[in-house]
């Protein structure tokens, strides 16, 4: 019943990230074609392929044409910047440039902007749509990172798109994400889709979380719902930094640089708790060297991403993410060679795992456009610690269980105590009675004896008088 639940689970995710299955023509020197395209009964399509890119300026739709130049999106800008070293490789700024051929000269459009990094300006038509923080050709650039939805009218059947991106703050950067363009009823519903779920899977999280820090404040000795709490409550808060992002539609000022500190300190928060939560069950019992690097490698990275900027804490995240893929070995191994000790438990862990990689396959294959399903990786975590849950919660009935099976043996145990002490105080009454009956004849007979005695002494010397005078007349 469980895993049908969370087979269903998984189906709803699917049903909420997805649309319709619609092939996106792809862009050849910077032009697209969509006069096929119909916008009222197909699926919005994403603007992938060849753009025209020029490296280090904030050009114009004239100047960006006569450059020639064409750069593949999504992807990133790395291979063009001349001065890339391991922390700075993706710093610099760039315009891109889309024509797109229309089937109608008057219709509205929309397009949705994916978080792009870490500043950008839209321009259709040489008119600005949208814009995201503070572009800039220097590190005085506003950086900011929030998906978006532009609308548009067309007044012929070609428009032209120009993207004007800077980035002095990001690890990594240019397109590395397509934009998305559509009727603007479907891409409006698909924006608030995707805010669903990622509402949905917050606030999943935060309520497991809870729960289990609530059991934990409740029954201290039970440190498995502690870690567990943390786990739940860490990806919750990293789900509202990481995906629409939730947090800069609540607190729209709040800092971008303290966002990613915060984003990237997660991370191995996360991990470090998946792997206490995992001992403290014992359903894995990782070596202690194991665990100690874990967690020197933890809080020496967590260090770093408060002390230093995000170029470096960002390039040495691989160095979390080895330690994660390591963890994640050891622990399918531990399963697989133990599985016949604990089947179930271990079951459930082995199909979360399981879960976990078809959402890592699944977001290649839908970045590599692919599929189109949308992301599912965190809801494939999600469904992971469900299974975890459900673990908890079947230690918590066993042990329940387990108790009320003890008290109802003490229950009878005390019965058949109290049957006993009544048993053994009714001897104990019945050998005192029989010790005062017998009292009460050994002093009647002690009175009775000293009169009978004083009568049967003169009646017996009166008889032998008597028999001696018979025996002398005769």
């Amino acid at each position: 019943m469980k895993l049908i639940s969370s087979l269903l689970f998984l189906a709803f995710i699917l049903r909420i990230n997805s649309v319709n299955a619609q092939t996106s023509p792809l862009a050849v020197n910077g032009v697209v074609d969509l006069t096929s395209y119909h916008p009222q009964k197909e699926a919005p399509i994403k603007l992938s392929g060849e753009w025209l890119f020029a490296w280090k300026k904030l050009a114009t739709e004239t100047e960006l044409k006569a450059t020639g130049k064409y750069t593949n999106v999504p992807g990133n800008w790395t291979a063009y910047n001349s001065d890339a070293n391991f922390f700075n490789n993706d710093f610099g700024y760039a315009t891109y440039g889309l024509t797109i051929s229309l089937p109608k000269s008057t219709e509205n459009w929309a397009l949705l902007l994916p978080p792009l990094p870490s500043a950008y300006k839209l321009f259709v038509d040489g008119k600005l749509v949208g814009s995201m923080g503070k572009v800039d050709s220097s590190a005085n650039m506003i950086p900011k990172s929030v998906s978006n939805v532009v609308y548009f009218t067309t007044k012929s059947d070609k428009v032209f798109l120009l993207l004007q991106l800077s980035n002095y703050h990001f690890s990594s950067s240019g397109m590395w994400s397509s934009i998305t363009i559509g009727n603007p009823k479907q891409v409006t519903d698909l924006s608030n889709k995707s805010f669903i779920a990622d509402a949905f899977l917050v606030g999943s999280l935060l309520i497991m979380g809870l729960y289990h820090l609530a059991i934990f404040a409740m029954r201290r000795k039970e440190k498995a719902a502690l870690f567990f709490a943390i786990l739940c409550l860490a990806l919750a808060l990293r789900a509202c930094f990481s995906m629409t992002p939730l947090l800069f539609y609540m607190m729209p000022e709040f800092s971008y640089s303290l966002a990613l500190k915060i984003l990237y300190t997660l991370f191995p928060i996360c991990l470090l708790g998946f792997v206490y939560f995992l001992t403290s069950t014992e359903l894995v019992r990782f070596p202690v060297l194991m665990k100690r690097m874990f967690l020197v490698v933890a809080i020496t990275y967590t260090g770093l991403v408060w002390l230093s900027s995000n170029p470096i804490y960002g390039n040495l995240l691989i160095v979390v993410i080895i330690m994660a893929a390591c963890m994640g070995c050891f622990t399918v191994y531990f399963l697989i060679r133990h599985f016949r000790n604990n089947p179930l438990d271990n079951g459930l862990l082995l199909a979360g795992i399981l879960a976990c990689f078809i959402g890592l396959l699944n977001d290649s294959l839908y970045e590599a456009e692919l599929i189109n399903t949308g992301f599912l990786l965190p809801f494939a975590f999600l469904i992971l610690l469900l299974l975890q849950a459900i673990v908890l919660a079947l230690r918590f009935t066993g042990a329940l269980t387990r108790s009320e099976r003890l008290a109802t043996e003490l229950a009878k145990s005390n019965i058949a105590y109290e049957q006993m002490v009544l048993g053994r105080r009714e001897a104990e009454e019945q050998i005192e009675i029989e010790s005062l009956k017998s009292k009460f004849f050994s002093n009647i007979t002690h009175e009775f004896k000293t009169p009978l005695s004083l009568i049967t002494a003169p009646t017996e010397y009166l008889l032998r008088l008597s028999n001696d005078g018979k025996r002398r007349i005769y």
